[in-house]
């Protein structure tokens, strides 16, 4: 910890020596710096498809995510009208039309056709997020090329759901993170015929039941997955999803997330990826992103949206001034320190990349999706529930 505390202040000091080259970057809301990135990527698809395979692929979605989760990304700008639909709907066909062939490929369902798939082959993950996609672009614009695509993995969805009987649907044929439920109601709720929604509407409840006897810890926070603690990662995306959905439980869990996760250094802020006081590995794995002082980096910058979808403006704000200093410090040092120790250790997660905001496309596409989603407003939010953190 001493070394890495010598390194961001060595990546500090940079950092003020080359302010002046950079003067209006803290003015820049990290949703324009992104929005601007993603257009000027999107508007090479074959060279952004060649940056995904190469910088994304030691992530477990690598090959899916980074079409799926900008997508909504722009699904966001539009519903809050920063960008119009027309736009938005552009960018989201390239970014679909991108996935459906990695899809495809992890699953190898009949003939290469989504369409002929009879079951969800224990495929949560890629099948609810897709299907949250299309639910959303379906919703934003009248273009119908999508339509049965969305019909079909819905039902699908319905179907495993109601086979499930509450109890969360599989991730993969190997392992489930609770969260792809979500994912699928969120795909699922106020986009079916009437006749759906009540069924829709009838599992969710039953889903909810199973969660709070089955996963909900003492904490009032579920479980990521079977045996695992509360994950921030899990959390912040959940709490994005529930607020679309089912706005008084995603507070409730906001609220109980900020009492055990939160953490206040004064000198740094953000969630934990692990509740506290819990063992965790050093440096954080896979899904935590590099975790310093106890902060993990995606469990904080997803909150960035969590926060921004429950009304929790002080945090959402304190959260994004760090996003701007941290980008800063991660460009500076990429300039001026490319063997620094901190990169090194962001290194492991994927190869930094100074074209990125967070120094690697991965983050930058988790980002997106967190500073764009749409506020709430924050007289529904009551700060005084929730605990200051530690």
């Amino acid at each position: 910890m001493k070394r890495y505390l010598q390194s961001i202040f060595c990546i500090l000091l940079g950092a003020v020596f080359s302010s002046s080259a950079a003067p209006d970057r803290a003015n820049t809301h990290p949703s324009e710096v992104l929005t601007a990135r993603f257009n000027i990527w999107l508007s090479k698809p074959a060279d952004y498809e060649s940056m995904v395979k190469r910088e994304c692929g030691s992530f477990p979605e690598g090959n899916f995510y980074p079409f799926l989760v900008p997508a909504l990304a722009f699904a966001h700008l539009a519903e809050m009208q920063d960008i119009s639909a027309e736009d938005a709907a552009r960018n989201m066909r390239v970014l679909i039309d991108m996935a459906i062939p990695q899809i495809i490929q992890s699953i190898n369902p009949p003939q290469g056709d989504l369409l002929q798939l009879k079951t969800y082959r224990h495929q949560g993950t890629s099948l609810a997020m897709l299907n949250l996609v299309l639910s959303r672009y379906n919703s934003l614009c009248n273009d119908t090329r999508y339509k049965d695509l969305n019909n079909h993995i819905s039902l699908l969805l319905i179907e495993a759901l109601q086979e499930r009987d509450g109890a969360a649907i599989d991730s993969y044929p190997a392992y489930t993170w609770y969260i792809d439920t979500i994912v699928a109601f969120a795909s699922l709720k106020n986009r079916g015929t009437p006749d759906q929604q009540e069924e829709i509407d009838r599992l969710y409840e039953k889903h909810m039941e199973w969660r709070k006897n089955s996963i909900i810890l003492p904490s009032g926070l579920p479980r990521a997955f079977a045996g695992s603690p509360s994950r921030g990662c899990d959390l912040s995306m959940q709490i994005c999803l529930l607020a679309e959905i089912d706005q008084d439980r995603a507070r409730n869990l906001y609220i109980d997330y900020v009492k055990h996760h939160w953490i206040d250094r004064g000198y740094a802020y953000g969630f934990s990826e692990w509740p506290q006081g819990r063992s965790h590995p050093a440096g954080g794995d896979i899904d935590s992103g590099p975790v310093l002082f106890g902060i993990g980096g995606t469990a904080s910058g997803l909150g960035i949206g969590a926060a921004r979808a429950i009304g929790d403006n002080e945090r959402a704000d304190r959260l994004t001034t760090e996003l701007i200093l941290t980008s800063g410090l991660i460009q500076t040092a990429l300039q001026l320190a490319p063997e620094n120790e901190y990169l090194k250790m962001l290194s492991q997660y994927a190869p930094l990349n100074s074209s990125c905001y967070s120094g690697f496309l991965y983050g930058d596409c988790s980002l997106f999706y967190a500073v764009t989603v749409p506020p709430l407003s924050p007289d529904q939010y009551c700060p005084e529930q929730a605990a200051k953190g530690h």
